[in-house]
């Protein structure tokens, strides 16, 4: 980052509450709407709390917290990163002994009336120990630091997949994509991570399909090797094309047999296999998806009103309060509602992205990129699995899906982000 001369006190002092309230306001507007929808919901009976209830203070708590961590330097929280995160993989890994089973997946601990997820505090410690591994303070940024950087977000995603929870682990990976984006390494160890997707294309062992794969492979190697990669690289990059395909055309059938549960398979197969049948001819995930879009479609321009939703009221819609929420606005919102929803988190993104390309050092740069590529994957896969634009993982939307753990992991995202903008030093003619 450059260096900006120092302002007097007053100019950054005096910004300080609109830097805040710009990126406050659309996180705030999208819980407030989440809550509105869960206030329609019927009552928590085994807490005896109304989810709205619960979730209200679950954005109360998150909002305090993100608000104490923007007032501490970022500093601070990268010093002790490495620390949680390693205390945060030991819980992960204890879950197999303290953990609860929901969904399929064994990714709780009871506290309580509450439940905590270690997964998401997961992803803040990976976003920070990140920009610790691509913006070293006394080395040079590149290859060793691309590798660091990949195994550090490859073990959480790992032992989150076996718990197993796809959609979590998919996180992880957009969480990566952009700390790199957001650091210095070079642009073209970015695409090394496109290798085991690229290695799909041979998956229906044809002959076209190989010449395809390996006619991709030799063009990448030639662009890099034009780039003035070194040869030592290249044979490196050839070694790791080949494994990795290798490892895909033999690992999927043990893949699918062994480690994908009967519930996953499912929602891939009826991701795949789309069909017009009767409903008591789905399985599970196609009835789930025909659902939701059955939902998404009766809305209207102004939506059924609160609680009035035929899918929703009478619980159509599967897991409605948390990764199918968004099923439950279009229904109950309507297109206007939606569009609400949307102006809010591209308002979100847009001011991340400012304070992002303002930020003093690459570090913090990197912290904010790696936030919103949290909040990202969330998004898109979330609304990907509603609308049948993606299988069904179960993940919920940032600040609107039901849920403590998420909830709060996003505000203290989000006071890392403001951490970042209360200590830039950018004019006030410049920022607004």
């Amino acid at each position: 980052m450059t260096e900006i001369a120092e302002q007097p006190s007053w100019l950054e002092v005096a910004p300080s509450w609109r830097k805040e309230a710009l990126l406050l306001v659309p996180a705030v507007g999208i819980t407030l709407i989440g809550i509105y929808l869960l206030s329609g919901s019927e009552p928590d009976y085994l807490s005896g709390l109304r989810p709205w209830l619960k979730q209200s203070l679950f954005g109360a708590c998150g909002i305090l917290l993100g608000l104490l961590i923007s007032r501490l330097p970022m500093t601070f929280f990268i010093t002790i990163a490495p620390a949680c995160y390693v205390l945060n993989l030991a819980l992960i890994l204890s879950l197999k002994w303290i953990g609860t089973e929901r969904g399929g997946a064994v990714s709780w601990i009871d506290i309580g009336p509450f439940r905590f997820q270690p997964s998401e505090t997961m992803k803040i410690f990976t976003i920070l120990i990140l920009a610790q591994f691509l913006c070293p303070l006394k080395s040079s940024v590149g290859f060793r630091s691309f590798l660091e950087a990949a195994l550090a977000a490859a073990v959480p995603a790992a032992l989150i997949l076996l718990q197993p929870d796809l959609g979590t682990a998919m996180v992880f990976v957009g969480i990566l994509m952009a700390c790199l984006h957001g650091s210095r390494v070079p642009r073209r160890y970015i695409s090394l991570l496109l290798i085991p997707l690229w290695a799909c294309v041979a998956l229906p062992g044809e002959v076209l399909t190989w010449i395809i794969w390996g006619a991709g492979m030799a063009l990448w190697l030639l662009m890099i090797a034009w780039k003035g990669e070194s040869k030592t690289r290249l044979a490196l990059f050839l070694v790791a094309h080949v494994l990795t395909v290798a490892l895909v055309v033999q690992g999927v059938k043990p893949l699918w047999n062994h480690l994908l549960k009967p519930h996953q398979r499912d929602r891939l197969v009826g991701f795949i296999e789309r069909t017009d049948s009767d409903t008591r001819d789905l399985s599970p995930a196609a009835y789930h998806l025909r659902q939701s879009l059955i939902a998404i479609s009766s809305g209207g321009f102004l939506g059924q009103g609160l609680g009035q939703g035929l899918q929703s009221s009478h619980g159509f819609i599967p897991m409605m309060r948390t990764d199918f929420i968004f099923s439950v606005l279009a229904e109950e919102l309507g297109f206007a509602g939606a569009m609400i929803l949307f102006g809010l988190i591209i308002l979100l993104f847009l001011e991340s992205i400012h304070h992002a390309s303002h930020a003093d050092t690459w570090r913090e740069s990197t912290v904010v990129f790696g936030v919103m590529g949290m909040w990202a994957a969330h998004t898109f896969v979330n609304l990907g699995m509603t609308m049948g634009l993606m299988p069904i993982t179960g993940i919920p939307f940032p600040f609107l899906s039901y849920g403590g753990s998420s909830l709060i992991t996003n505000y203290l995202g989000l006071g890392l982000i403001l951490s970042a903008a209360r200590r830039s030093r950018v004019k006030v003619e410049q920022a607004f």
